[in-house]
């Protein structure tokens, strides 16, 4: 952290204790100082380069022809999160997390690997 950063850090502390105390900055107000801050936008960073993993998108399928459904997982495919994007953010978020795209054939693993979890593997009486 730089000095700057650590500058920026101290008048904010200042600015919320100085809601705390009578006479200070009204509360609902310090986060305008907040916003004074100068800071330096960036670009949000690829989950690949967080996590130093590979990060992969499987397409579930689309909505209204507007939406694109679709699972998201970073270093294991079997491990994901659902999301629904535009079909233009959902373009935007496959670069900026530079995606594998798996293949029909690598989805039906996972389908099959889930289905064995949930309902047990073949000769298994539940």
């Amino acid at each position: 952290m730089d000095t700057k950063q650590i500058n920026d850090l101290a008048r904010l502390a200042r600015a919320v204790r100085s809601t705390m105390r009578p006479g200070g900055t009204p509360a609902t107000n310090w986060w305008i100082e907040a916003m004074k801050l100068e800071s330096p936008v960036t670009a949000p960073a690829s989950a690949a380069d967080l996590a130093g993993q590979p990060c992969f998108v499987r397409v579930t399928g689309t909505r209204d022809d507007r939406f694109v459904e679709f699972e998201f997982a970073i270093g294991d495919p079997e491990l994901a999160v659902e999301l629904v994007l535009l079909f233009e953010q959902f373009r935007e978020f496959c670069a900026t997390h530079r995606v594998t795209h798996l293949s029909a054939d690598e989805g039906a693993r996972l389908d099959w690997e889930r289905m064995k979890w949930r309902y047990g593997a073949p000769g298994i009486d539940h």
